[in-house]
C-alpha cells in the first residue's frame, strides 16, 4: 500500500556557500524520485542554482533581516511539510543567527528537523580550523537534533556513520560529436590538455584576516607557475565569480579562459569537455560529478604551517622560484579548502576514506609531484585508466549505502 505524498521544506540560506545548497538540491531530487515533493526557501544569491532544476523555491530577500522568521513561519503554515531540512546545518543555522533569528523557533512547529551534516560532526567535533591558528566552534544546537543526514561523499562510506546516505550526482556523458562541439566552443583543440578549475564565491571573499588574504593572492600565482610548465598544449578553463589574476598572468590569454558561473546544463557540458578537473577545495561538489563521470581529479592542498617546506618536500630543497614564493607568502597555514583552511577538520574526515583514492591529492609545495601528476593525468592513458578504476571502486562502495530519501523516511517513521 503506497503512502501519501509528503512535502519537505528545505531551508538553504547560504549567501556564497553554493556547494551546501547543491547538496540540498541533490537530497531534494532524491526525495522527488521517491514520490515526494520538495520546496526550498533560499536567498537571492543562491536562487540561480535552481534554474533548470525543476524545483520549487521561494526567495527570502537578504534585507528581510529578522522578518525572515515570519516569512519562514508563513511558508511552513502554507506548505504543511512533513519535515524541515536544513541545507546544510552550518550555513543555514549561521545565516539565521546573523539575521538575529534564533533557529530554535523552528521547533515550535513540532515537525521533524533534518540537519544535513556535511562535516559529520559526530566524528570530527564541532571545532573548525580556519586561517592560521584560528578556531571557530559550530553552534551546539546540532547536538539537540536527532535527525542528521550525512552525505557521502565526503564522509566515508565504510564504516558508515549514523545517518549516512549515498549522494552521488548523475554522471556526465557526452557523445563524441557533442564533446568535440563543446570543446570547440571553449576554443579547445583536439590535442589540447583541457583542465577545468572551479572556484566558489567564498573563495574570492576579502576575509578580515591578513594570513587568509595573503594566501588567497599567493596560491593562484604559484599554481599558475606550475601549470605554465606543462607546455603549449595546456589550456585552463576557469569557472567562477571572478578571474584569478595569478593564473591569468602566468598562462596568458591563449591558455587561460575565464567563464562566469554557468547554468547547470552548460556547466555539465563544460565539465564533460575537460580532460581533468583541478580543485583547491577537496570537498567541492563538482568533484563527485567528475568521479562518477570517470574524469581525473587533482586536488591541491597544503599541510605546511609556517615557512619550512622541508617536511612537506621530504627534506628536498625547493627550487629558487619556489623559495622566493615561500618567502613572500609565509607564514603559511595548512588547508584542504583554500583559502579558509579546514585542514584539521577534514584530516579526520578523510582518514581511511576511499574518497581520497578516487582523486589525486597533491601538496602545494611539492612542485615536482604537482607538475608530474597533472601531466600524467592529462596525457598518460595508463595513469588515467588506473584512476578511473579506483573511481569506479569508490562509486560502487557509495552505492551500497541507502539513498537520502530512504534515510529521511526512516527518520520520519522512527526506525533506526
Amino acid at each position: 500500500m503506497s503512502r501519501a505524498r509528503r512535502t519537505h521544506l528545505f531551508l538553504a540560506l547560504g549567501s556564497s556557500e553554493f556547494g551546501e545548497v547543491t547538496l540540498g538540491i541533490r537530497v531534494a531530487k532524491d526525495l522527488e524520485r521517491a514520490g515526494d515533493r520538495a520546496v526550498f526557501v533560499t536567498t537571492e544569491s543562491a536562487a540561480p542554482l535552481f534554474a533548470d532544476r525543476g524545483l520549487e523555491h521561494r526567495v527570502v530577500p537578504c534585507r528581510a533581516g529578522s522578518l525572515t522568521e515570519l516569512r519562514i513561519d508563513g511558508c511552513i503554515r502554507a506548505e504543511r511539510p512533513a519535515s524541515i531540512v536544513l541545507a546544510d546545518y552550518v550555513i543555514t543555522e549561521g545565516a539565521l543567527r546573523r539575521l538575529r533569528v534564533d533557529p530554535r523557533f523552528l521547533t515550535r512547529h513540532w515537525l521533524p528537523i533534518v540537519a544535513i551534516d556535511t562535516w559529520c560532526f559526530r566524528e570530527t567535533g564541532r571545532v573548525v580550523d580556519t586561517f592560521r591558528g584560528k578556531r571557530t566552534e559550530v553552534s551546539p544546537w546540532i547536538e539537540e537534533l536527532p535527525h542528521r543526514l550525512v552525505p557521502v561523499p565526503v564522509a566515508r562510506p565504510l564504516p558508515a556513520p549514523a545517518g549516512a546516505c549515498a549522494l552521488l550526482p548523475e554522471p556526465v556523458r557526452l557523445a563524441e560529436a557533442e564533446r568535440a562541439e563543446a570543446r570547440a566552443e571553449l576554443g579547445l583543440g583536439a590535442g589540447d590538455g583541457a583542465v577545468l578549475l572551479t572556484t566558489a564565491p567564498w573563495q574570492h571573499r576579502a576575509y578580515d584576516d591578513p594570513d587568509g588574504r595573503r594566501l588567497a593572492e599567493a596560491v593562484p600565482r604559484l599554481l599558475g607557475d606550475y601549470l605554465a610548465r606543462l607546455g603549449a598544449a595546456l589550456r585552463l578553463v576557469h569557472v567562477g565569480p571572478a578571474p584569478l589574476a595569478g593564473l591569468a598572468e602566468a598562462l596568458g590569454p591563449e591558455r587561460y579562459r575565464f567563464l562566469p558561473p554557468l547554468p547547470a546544463p552548460a556547466f555539465r557540458r563544460a565539465l564533460g569537455s575537460a580532460d581533468l578537473l583541478l580543485s583547491l577545495n577537496v570537498s567541492a561538489t563538482t568533484i563527485a560529478t567528475a568521479i562518477v563521470s570517470s574524469i581525473p581529479v587533482v586536488v591541491v592542498a597544503s599541510s605546511c604551517d609556517g615557512a619550512d617546506a622541508g617536511p612537506v618536500r621530504g627534506g628536498r630543497p625547493p627550487s629558487e622560484a619556489l623559495a622566493r614564493w615561500i618567502e613572500g607568502a609565509a607564514p603559511l597555514f595548512p588547508f584542504w579548502m583554500w583559502p579558509l583552511g579546514f585542514r584539521r577538520l577534514l584530516d579526520s574526515l578523510l582518514r581511511a576514506n576511499p574518497y581520497v583514492d578516487a582523486l589525486a591529492a597533491v601538496e602545494l609545495l611539492d612542485e615536482e609531484r604537482v607538475i608530474a601528476m597533472l601531466e600524467a593525468l592529462l596525457f598518460d592513458r595508463d595513469a588515467r585508466s588506473a584512476l578511473a578504476s579506483r573511481q569506479a571502486d569508490y562509486v560502487a562502495a557509495v552505492e551500497r549505502l541507502p539513498r537520502a530519501a530512504e534515510v529521511i523516511e526512516r527518520f520520519l517513521e522512527g526506525r533506526p
